[in-house]
């Protein structure tokens, strides 16, 4: 789940959806949004219409089965959005843009210690 859908919560998006993860963006401002749908988000909680903490966390346990976020990302900038702390109860949890992994999906990666070195 990712709380803030400026160029950081943009950038959350693409990288989640890398990774396969089923992305939910909390955000209230129409044109953030419209692109958070074209970078491929795959739900959005718009704060105007869930206006309190609770009805956020309603609305992502409704879009994950009760289940709440896997991961949450706060990039919203608002000293506010800390109160929402993705990690500590499963209401907070629904109100930071949260990404539900697959981890099925995941890219392989290379551990940093075996990379080729280059020399310049």
């Amino acid at each position: 789940m990712i709380q803030g859908g400026g160029g950081l919560g943009q950038n959350a998006i693409a990288v989640a959806n890398e990774f396969g993860a089923e992305t939910i963006l909390v955000e209230g401002v129409d044109e953030r949004i419209e692109r958070a749908r074209d970078f491929g988000v795959d739900h959005v909680v718009d704060f105007r219409e869930h206006d309190t903490v609770e009805a956020r966390a309603e609305r992502v346990a409704e879009l994950t089965n009760g289940r709440g976020a896997d991961v949450g990302v706060e990039v919203a900038g608002v000293p506010d959005a800390f109160a929402e702390d993705p990690t500590s109860s499963a209401t907070a949890r629904a109100t930071s843009k949260s990404v539900t992994s697959r981890p099925d999906t995941r890219p392989s990666s290379t551990p940093r210690s075996s990379r080729a070195r280059t020399s310049r």
